[in-house]
Parts: C-alpha cells; sequence; structure tokens
C-alpha cells in the first residue's frame, strides 16, 4: 500500500510541480515512550548496580510493542505540525500549504517518511525539531525497492531493477542460481491439485522467501507476475515440493526480464 501512495504523490508532485524530499528517522523506536511499565534486570555493563531493577523508559527494539509505540508517537508529532491522517489510509498524512492552494503530504513507512509540497525541506525543518533525520534527499535514486529518475521533460521514471538483481544475486549465493524463464508460470499448471511431498522446514522458509519478494515487487509495479504469485501464496504454510519449483521459475522468469 505504501509504494502505491508513494506513486500517488509522485503523480500529486507532477500535476501540481511540488517537490518530493525523504529521509529516515534515527533510532526511531528508542525515541518513542514505552507503551506500558516495563521492567529489566541490569546487565553487567551497570557495573555495581548490576542485578538491579531497570525501568524502560522508551521503546526500545526487541519490544513487541516498539513499533506501534513509534507510530503512535510520530502520529503525535505529525498532528502537533497540523497534519490529519486520510480516512483511506492511517500512513497518508496532509494539511493545508502556506504557500499555494493544495495540500502538503507526508507517507510514513515505519522510520522512513517522503514529504511532497511547495517546501518539503521546511517540513522536514519541523520534523527535525524533534527527530534526528538521516539520508534526506530531494528526489530520492533508491527508495523502498525502486530506483528513481527524472528525465528533461521533468516526468518521474521508477523501476525495481536494481532491486531484483540485488535479491537474485542473494537468492543464487545461498539456493543456487535459477534457470532463465521466458513466462512466470505456464497456464498448464494447477498448483490447487498438486501432490507432491511437503517441504521440509528449509524448504518452506526458501518458498516464504520468494513468495515474500514477489509479493513486495507486485506492490512495486511488476504485475505481470501476479497470476503466479496469486496462486503460490495460498500455500505459504505448507507447500509441496512442486510449488517451490514454481516459485523458483518465477524467480527464473525475473532474472530473464529484470526490467
Amino acid at each position: 500500500m505504501q509504494d502505491f501512495l508513494i506513486r500517488l504523490l509522485q503523480l500529486v508532485a507532477l500535476h501540481n510541480k511540488l517537490n518530493i524530499m525523504t529521509g529516515d528517522i534515527s533510532n526511531a523506536f528508542c525515541t518513542a515512550p514505552v507503551a506500558k511499565q516495563m521492567y529489566a534486570p541490569a546487565g553487567p555493563e551497570f557495573g555495581n548496580q548490576e542485578g538491579c531493577i531497570a525501568v524502560l523508559k522508551r521503546a526500545l527494539y526487541g519490544l513487541k510493542t516498539a513499533s506501534r509505540s513509534f507510530h503512535e508517537f510520530f502520529g503525535n508529532c505529525l498532528l502537533q505540525l497540523g497534519f490529519s491522517p486520510t480516512r483511506t489510509d492511517p500512513d497518508l498524512w496532509y494539511r493545508k500549504s502556506d504557500d499555494y492552494k493544495g495540500y502538503d503530504y507526508i507517507v510514513t513507512h515505519v522510520d522512513d517518511i517522503i514529504i511532497t509540497a511547495k517546501s518539503p525541506a521546511e517540513c522536514m525543518s519541523q520534523i527535525e525539531e524533534q527527530f534526528n533525520v538521516r539520508n534526506k534527499e530531494d528526489l530520492p535514486s533508491y527508495y523502498l525497492g525502486n530506483s528513481y529518475k527524472r528525465d528533461d521533460k521533468g516526468n518521474i521514471h521508477v523501476s525495481s531493477t536494481k532491486y531484483i538483481k540485488e535479491v537474485l544475486r542473494q537468492f543464487a549465493k545461498q539456493h543456487g542460481e535459477v534457470q532463465k524463464q521466458s513466462i512466470p508460470m505456464r497456464t498448464t499448471e494447477h498448483p490447487e491439485t498438486d501432490q507432491s511431498p511437503y517441504l521440509n522446514a528449509d524448504k518452506i522458509q526458501q518458498f516464504q522467501h520468494i513468495i515474500g519478494v514477489c509479493q513486495w515487487l507486485l506492490v512495486s509495479g511488476r504485475f505481470d507476475i501476479n497470476y503466479a504469485v496469486s496462486s503460490l501464496s495460498c500455500f505459504s504454510i505448507a507447500p509441496r515440493k512442486r510449488h517451490l519449483e514454481l516459485a523458483r521459475e518465477i524467480m527464473g522468469y525475473l532474472h530473464k526480464y529484470p526490467k
């Protein structure tokens, strides 16, 4: 959903001649207070206070409620800045712009933010009054698995090629090279009727990894693998041998057509 919102904001930016800026919040979870009272024994790094009970004040990484705590904390910050969440998606925020007749927009994805406005740097400065923001870019060359490039006419071109090539490199390193395929899935395949043996734990993890990567590519714009991924994703809990072979064929298709 976030990738769709980002594309939508880019369309809004091009139509209204707005600017785009991205960034991510450093040590995001640790900036938020814990959702409820939590305690932990002090370790040896506390010296002579080792063994004492420490009261946790911040949402440390690893806590089950850390992500939710930061989401609520950052949301309250945006509310104070005059932004409101949309009814369509609580991670899409907007406020009336002072620079023109339209609106300023912010989309959040955990600790990543993208701002669309006449002066996004001003919005970013307001956020930086409470948070440490790093990796700030006016138009990111790479953001959430997609590469971005603006041409001479001002149009924005989006590509997931870099992400696909890196995924294939890592996959080949762990599970071996996949053979190139001309199509994501043949029309003669019926994974719902397959009776091949169930996979062991390692093979299940490999299958789930492929499906997870492909589902992310779907929201990134690779609609050509939609049917194949949808046909296999419902078997993620208990995939069979043939299901993994078909999943690897999707990777083989991406290997042949990374663009």
